[in-house]
């Protein structure tokens, strides 16, 4: 019974967390319809869908002593081999989970129109928290050493992210203009560019 809650509570946590981080990452679009408080609003659901994020990652630790047992297809016959796979993935999430973290400050939370756009490791990628956390989930996915898991998680993230990188985009070239079109042509969104060494 517990495996089935758990199970259930993770296919509504991980789609509602999306959803409401893509509310969150529109703030211009908010305003546009409510007004100022539109930036209050996006920080408040942002907030949610950070504690709803700690929920999924419980969902994935609770199925290592709850598998629901006519769906425990596991990676791994030696839970070892899946363990350190996903230690491996959760560790390099670190280092662009500190620095996205770092770049936004206070924005990581709570959209602020005060804000200028992100500098630090954001001269690199655009969008190097949501690849933390997409790193994140399949570290889980992999300790938890189910394929039911992986599987959703990769679904999930294929489904969500490039439509998480249309909307939030549209709202910053909203925000900052012409000034993030020119980032974008010159920063890739989820990988470096290489650029090319001016003559």
């Amino acid at each position: 019974m517990i495996a089935w809650i758990n199970f259930i509570i993770f296919l509504i946590c991980l789609p509602l967390w999306g959803g409401l981080y893509l509310f969150s990452l529109q703030p211009m679009k908010r305003v546009e319809k409510v007004g100022e408080k539109g930036w209050k609003q996006c920080g408040d659901v942002r907030i949610i869908a950070g504690l709803i994020y700690y929920i999924t990652w419980a969902n994935y630790f609770l199925w290592i002593w709850f598998p629901i047992e006519s769906l425990q297809f596991t990676i791994t016959n030696q839970y070892y081999i899946s363990l350190i796979i996903g230690l491996i993935f959760l560790i390099s999430s670190i280092p662009l989970f500190y620095f996205g973290v770092k770049s936004t400050g206070k924005e990581t939370m709570r959209p602020n129109k005060e804000k200028k756009m992100n500098t630090g490791i954001y001269e690199y990628i655009r969008h190097p928290q949501i690849i933390s956390d997409w790193l994140m989930f399949i570290g889980f996915a992999f300790i938890s050493n189910s394929w039911v898991l992986l599987d959703i998680t990769l679904l999930f993230i294929v489904v969500y992210t490039p439509i998480m990188i249309k909307k939030e985009e549209d709202d910053l070239i909203k925000r900052y203009g012409d000034e993030y079109r020119v980032y974008q042509k010159r920063t890739g969104a989820l990988f470096p560019k290489i650029r090319k060494r001016k003559q």
